[in-house]
């Protein structure tokens, strides 16, 4: 590649970081007739955002397409801060009634007056599971307000506070504005600690206002009268500022962003300060609350407006050594490089996440590569656009290629199919293409549509594959048989759809060269397309791709940009500005580091577009099963940015929580908690995968509440940060599954006297296998609730299933003697194994009430 790619470690790294620039992040705002002088803001529970409206006494909602919605609060009372709660409510603090209030995502207000005199401001979810918030008059307090209404306050020595959140230490922090001015710190149990703010031999005041926890482990301030971005460390010891431009005073609150950075607001604007102390600010006019959305960006109040901006990518490129190349399609490869075809180069090349970069030469001249795709094999697999081949190049750059029998079919695309083959499109051929990776062989099928030009194609939520016809203007659907069941034209004449993309809401989306516009298709053909904003050149969209935070990115081949488009229909757009305009961005791919990659066709460069990662959730599953969930069962949620970077390496589990002293499931461990639908989970245990030993991805293990609800379960995770997206998984009655010792499949069990059960290679000197005949103990989740009621939240269960499971130990029924739970979540299972049951590996399931363990567990059993 052409240039080095050094790390921006440090702001003195910026002058020796070669070809690397800030775009300018997207702006909008939203009015729809607001007059309500929008104050504080929320992310909810329901993937929308909350705000309140003290003026005009009314609490707003604006789902990420921009519509709002609004409800008014009973009295006037003036609503100021808003919070979502551990039960799936908006909970906010009414300053003019001396009230807090609670709204459900479907409406329906209900409010708790104070106690104690004062008006509540700020308010924040607790780690204890309760509403903590500040009370700026009647001497100064903190007031706790519990999901049933039951209110505590806690006198402040120093005076009245102002904004609250939640610390990484597990404490809650505020600000409290009167002199001397000071940062304080409660814990749940209610002691307070004070920490003045250093004067630094000024005697004007400070006006601390907004406080969030920040990415370092710090809790960051504003300081409105001292217009400065304040820090302070959990012990308290140590106090640092930052200045923000003179341009922007009067400083309020401050929210944690995607992008590791701290975003504020101001009389001016938002701002955003790194974790270095680096500034930037955008003019956007009167701004008082900001908090992270759901789609991950920061959404902010206005005078009178909601305003949401989308922090912009740092983009980096590098040439390719082969001067002139042309590169086009490209792809992560199974080595955690990226891959690419150079269409004027008659090479592939490869280069790392840090820009070292190889090529390697065709063995047939003029074969214009197009594009490549990771194949099952791990090897990588190309299309040859005029050499009218399928190539095949391993890691270690060995090739391999396979003619197509259509003379001059012009294959294009190509990816890896849910059969493990792979399909590419014959643009020329007008036909659809298949190569099985373990022969070479090669067959095309023939699209309806004459001189269609198939270009893009993708493998859809539904096994099979999908394909954009550009001159067609449709969109195509082929079974991995081979068969094309349907066209689905599109709506604007003359699109000409171009690449498609499975995206992560179960449709397909594909970009309009011609149309100017984003298309998404579901797997039932509905379409809707929603334009792209005008612009003084041909935009000319071309390579769509779904990123891991659940929304898309696009290239702009004539306006030289990335987009990106939510699956709510809401596009952002950044210049390429690193670069001259007209490099042509054509192809794009996301890489192993996260970052959006992507080609630039006349400018001979791949470039890198380092992207917010937001928080957001990847996976549910029952412990050791599948996706589907049940109430009090053990659940594992895995995603990117769910838990604090700070975790320890060691994780966080549920052994010191203070709650089980008292007999209490804990329902936030450390600032993160989870809800199924709106009801607090029970957290054990977590993990990030920026600092765990074990932990590939975040992951957090928690007990699904008792919830009979059979409706499409939301599942939610706060931390203290951000609020994830709901995350919807299927709710059944029951969902049982065995727990298993790893990959292998064995199910957890031991002996009756408590040996481990296994191949004596799984544990070597301490497993042994059982013996037919022999009675076992296996464990379990997921098989319902006992005849014995539960109370919610107990640290303690028991009781026996309504009836016994019914049980096979390989094919033969295995009598049970016993099943029923021993402790939260866990079932033990006491089992004879048949005396028929052969040596070595057997299959085990049990079935209860029509439900049946996954297939595929397995225990050993030896004579």
């Amino acid at each position: 590649m052409c240039c080095s790619r050094g790390r921006i470690l440090a702001v003195v790294a910026f002058l020796s970081s070669p070809g690397w620039l800030l775009a300018q992040p997207s702006i909008t705002t939203y009015k729809a007739g607001l007059s309500g002088q929008p104050y504080g803001i929320a992310n909810g529970p329901d993937g929308a955002v909350w705000f309140a409206e003290p003026v005009a006494a009314r609490i707003g909602r604006i789902s990420t397409a921009g519509v709002i919605t609004e409800f008014p609060v009973p009295g006037g009372s003036v609503p100021e801060g808003i919070t979502t709660g551990p039960d799936g409510a908006l909970w906010f603090t009414e300053s003019g009634g001396n009230k807090i209030g609670r709204i459900p995502v479907t409406g329906g207000i209900f409010e708790f007056p104070l106690p104690f005199s004062g008006n509540p401001r700020a308010i924040v979810a607790g780690p204890d599971g309760a509403l903590w918030f500040t009370v700026t008059n009647g001497g100064g307090r903190i007031g706790r307000i519990t999901t049933a209404g039951e209110i505590t306050g806690f006198s402040i020595p120093g005076g009245p506070a102002v904004s609250i959140a939640v610390g990484p230490d597990g404490a809650l922090w505020f600000t409290e504005d009167s002199a001397p001015e000071k940062i304080g710190r409660i814990t749940p149990a209610g002691k307070v600690t004070e920490f003045p703010i250093p004067k630094n031999n000024s005697s004007a005041g400070i006006g601390p206002r907004g406080i969030v926890a920040g990415p370092d482990g710090a809790m960051w301030f504003v300081e409105s009268l001292r217009q400065k971005i304040g820090r302070v460390t959990t012990d308290g010891g140590s106090f640092f500022e930052f200045p923000v431009p003179n341009s922007f005073s009067s400083l309020g609150e401050i929210a944690a962003g995607p992008d590791g950075s701290l975003w504020f607001t101001s009389a001016a604007g938002v701002g955003r300060i790194t974790a270095i102390g680096t500034v930037s600010v955008y003019a956007t006019g009167n701004s008082n609350g900001v908090a992270l959305g759901p789609d991950g960006a920061l959404w902010f109040t206005l005078d009178n407006a909601i305003g949401r901006i989308v922090a912009e990518p740092v983009l980096t490129d590098y040439a390719t050594p082969t001067a002139v190349c042309n590169p086009l399609g490209l792809t992560r490869g199974p080595d955690g490089a990226m891959w690419f075809a150079e269409y004027s180069g008659n090479r592939i090349g490869r280069t790392t996440a840090a820009g070292a970069t190889n090529e390697y030469l065709l063995p047939n001249l003029d074969s214009q590569p197009a594009y490549i795709t990771a194949g099952p094999d791990g090897a990588l697999w190309f299309t040859e656009f005029k050499g009218n081949r399928i190539g095949r190049i391993t890691t270690s750059g060995a090739i391999a290629e396979y003619n197509i029998a259509t003379a001059n079919s012009q294959p294009s695309y190509i990816v890896t199919g849910s059969d493990g083959a792979l399909w590419f499109t014959e643009y020329a051929g007008n036909k659809i293409g298949r190569i099985d990776p373990l022969n070479g062989k090669i067959s095309d099928y023939a699209i309806p549509t004459a001189n269609s030009l198939p270009y893009g194609i993708a493998p859809g939520p539904d096994g099979a594959l999908w394909f954009a016809e550009i001159a067609g203007n449709k969109i195509g659907r082929i079974t991995t048989n081979g068969t094309i069941t349907n066209e689905y034209a599109v709506p604007t004449k003359s699109g000409q759809p171009y690449s498609i993309a499975a995206g992560s809401d179960g449709a397909l989306w594909f970009t309009e060269y011609s149309g100017a516009r984003i298309g998404r298709i579901t797997t039932a053909g509905a379409v809707t397309e929603f334009p792209l904003p005008p612009l003084s050149v041909a935009r000319d969209p071309t390579g769509i791709v779904s990123v891991p935070d659940g929304s898309l990115w696009f290239v702009e081949y004539g306006a030289n940009s990335l987009g990106r488009i939510t699956t709510a229909g809401l596009i952002d757009e950044f210049p390429i500005t690193i670069t001259k305009a007209g490099s042509q961005p054509y192809a794009i791919g996301v890489g192993p580091d996260g970052a959006v990659w992507f080609t630039e066709f006349a400018n001979n460069k791949v470039g890198r577009a380092g992207v917010p990662a937001g928080s957001f959730i990847t996976s549910v599953d029952t412990a050791g099963a599948g996706s589907s969930i049940a109430q009090n069962t053990w659940i594992a949620i895995k995603g990117v940015n769910l838990v604090p970077a700070t975790t320890p390496a060691s994780d966080v589990i549920w052994d010191t929580a203070p709650s089980l002293a008292s007999g209490r499931l804990p329902t936030q461990l450390a600032g993160v908690s989870v809800t199924v639908n709106g009801k607090s989970a029970y957290v054990y245990f977590y993990c990030s995968a920026a600092t765990s030993r074990i932990c590939s991805q975040d992951q957090i293990n928690v007990l699904t509440p008792l919830e009979n609800s059979l409706l499409p379960a939301q599942i939610v995770v706060s931390n203290v940060t951000s609020v994830t997206s709901p995350f919807t998984v299927t709710m059944t009655t029951i969902a049982p599954s065995f727990l298993l010792f790893g990959a292998q499949g064995y199910v957890v069990a031991t002996h009756a006297n408590y040996a481990l059960l296994g191949p004596t290679s799984l544990y070597p000197g301490f497993s042994t296998p059982a013996k037919p005949g022999e009675p076992v103990v296996l464990y379990a989740v997921g098989f319902g609730l006992p005849t014995t009621p539960l109370t919610a939240g107990s640290s303690s269960q028991s009781g026996s299933l309504a009836q016994l499971p019914e049980c096979q130990v390989g094919g033969i029924r295995a009598p049970l003697a016993f099943a029923g739970l021993i402790s939260p979540g866990l079932y033990q299972l006491n089992l004879t194994i048949p005396v028929g049951a052969a040596n070595g590996d057997n299959s085990i399931r049990c079935t209860y009430n029509s439900f049946t363990t996954p297939a595929g567990d397995l225990i050993t059993v030896q004579q």
